[in-house]
Parts: C-alpha cells; sequence; structure tokens
C-alpha cells in the first residue's frame, strides 16, 4: 500500500481506512508503514507546506497509533498575538479537522487545549448557518462525541454515510469495500447473537436462578463495543457467559 508520491497520500489512506473501520485487514502494511514515515516525519514535513487540513491529519493517524507527533507543528496557524488566525474559520473542512486532532491531546498541552475552544466555538456557529446537510450532521455528531471515543462499529457506519457524499475526496473503491464489510461483520455478529441467545435458553437458566435478569444481549453489545472485529468471535461470547456466573455469585442464591 506504499505510494510512491507525496506521503501525505498515504496518511490519507490510512486516515480513511480506520474511519470507515476496514483498517484492521491491513494492521500489519499500516504498522510498518507508519513506523517508515515517523522516522522521515521531519524531513517531509519541513519539506512541504502543508495547509491545516492536511497537518491535522497527519497528526490524527499518529496520534491514534501511538505515535507522540509534536503538537508544535500547529503553531504556523498562529498569529503574533499567540492567537489562532481567524481566517482559518472560512473552510469549515478545516475546523473540524482541527477539532477532532485536538481531542488526541495529552495533559499540559496548552496549544491543543485553545485549538480545542476556537474550533467549537465556530463549529457551533456553523451547525446554525447554512452548511451541507451531511456536514452539518457530521458536526453535530463531532460535538456530541469524538469519534474515537465511540463505538467503533456505530462510529464507521457513521463515518460510512458522511463518506459517500463526500463527492470531492471519497475513495469509491473504499467506499465499496467498507460497506461490503459492515454487511459482512453485521451478519457475522447476528449469526453470534443468535447462537448466544439459543444457547442461554437451552441452558435453563431463568428456571434454575429466577432471580437473575436476562442480559445476553446487553452484555453481548458491551463486547461488540470493545471489539468487533470477526477475529475476536469467543471474547465477545465469553462476555454474556461471564457475566452470567458473576450475576449468579453476587445474586445470594
Amino acid at each position: 500500500m506504499t505510494s510512491t508520491r507525496d506521503p501525505k497520500e498515504n496518511i490519507y489512506l490510512i486516515n480513511s481506512l480506520s474511519r470507515l473501520g476496514i483498517s484492521y485487514h491491513f494492521e500489519n502494511e499500516i504498522d510498518e508503514l507508519l513506523g517508515h514515515l515517523f522516522i522521515t516525519l521531519p524531513q517531509f514535513m519541513d519539506n512541504k507546506d502543508y495547509d491545516l487540513h492536511t497537518i491535522t491529519i497527519i497528526f490524527q493517524v499518529f496520534r491514534s497509533h501511538g505515535y507522540k507527533m509534536s503538537c508544535d507543528v500547529f503553531n504556523k496557524f498562529k498569529n503574533s498575538d499567540g492567537m489562532f488566525k481567524e481566517e482559518l474559520a472560512s473552510n469549515i473542512k478545516e475546523m473540524i479537522s482541527l477539532y477532532e486532532a485536538s481531542h488526541w491531546g495529552v495533559h499540559g498541552e496548552v496549544i491543543l487545549d485553545e485549538a480545542l475552544a476556537f474550533t467549537r466555538m465556530h463549529l457551533e456557529s456553523f451547525v446554525n448557518q447554512s452548511c451541507p446537510d451531511h456536514l452539518r450532521e457530521y458536526i453535530k455528531n463531532a460535538l456530541y462525541r469524538p469519534y474515537h471515543k465511540g463505538m467503533a462499529m456505530l462510529e464507521a457506519r457513521q463515518y460510512i454515510s458522511f463518506y459517500e457524499k463526500d463527492h470531492e475526496s471519497r475513495n469509491d473503491m473504499l467506499l465499496k469495500l467498507a460497506k461490503y464489510d459492515f454487511n459482512m461483520v453485521q451478519m457475522h455478529l447476528q449469526h453470534e447473537i443468535s447462537v448466544l441467545s439459543s444457547w442461554y435458553k437451552k441452558s435453563k437458566i431463568d428456571s434454575k436462578f429466577p432471580r437473575i435478569r436476562q442480559r445476553i444481549v446487553e452484555s453481548y453489545v458491551i463486547g461488540v463495543g470493545a471489539f468487533y472485529e470477526p477475529r475476536f468471535a469467543l471474547a465477545r461470547s465469553t462476555i454474556p457467559m461471564t457475566h452470567m456466573v458473576y450475576t449468579r455469585k453476587n445474586s445470594n442464591i
């Protein structure tokens, strides 16, 4: 998946794979590529005059994969008074990406705290102004909860809908793959919950322990929230069973 062009193309690709929920198919390739890019990061950042959107995507991708990319890359977008330049607010796309990047900050990174306050103020005003419906919906979701703090599969489903309407930069092949993969994973999960429900009924736990509440689906959803990839089927199925044992132990029956 390595590109011979500008390294940012590889970063954009990794970002799309991650946000569409299909990066787990390419984990080894992504780890290898990011390891190489992070070593050469200072060089290609110095040689390119990237815009704010590009820098925020690069920042998010590295931070989300555990690389401590410096937040000093955002200093160039401040004015002489140390404030973010107001002209940045005219670009909705850049405001969204900077807002999302600001959530990858750690304690003490003041510039990211400033970026969060700056972008939130402008994004809240965008919601009440005339902007494309799909962007307005995306902004509302972003303001409600950072995407990396939500349930990965649901966040991917929301992003697929947004990505489909982004005619300027979407990759139709990735979009088709994401839709196909989401449907396949959904069918896989539906089969798993069906098997678990059958196990619960056959075990007759309700009649043996009437005070135990039936929480198979609820417990299973917790597992899906933690890891939805098909290869983690055993871990997802174990959570409801473990919950039943724990509930029985603490029910004083």
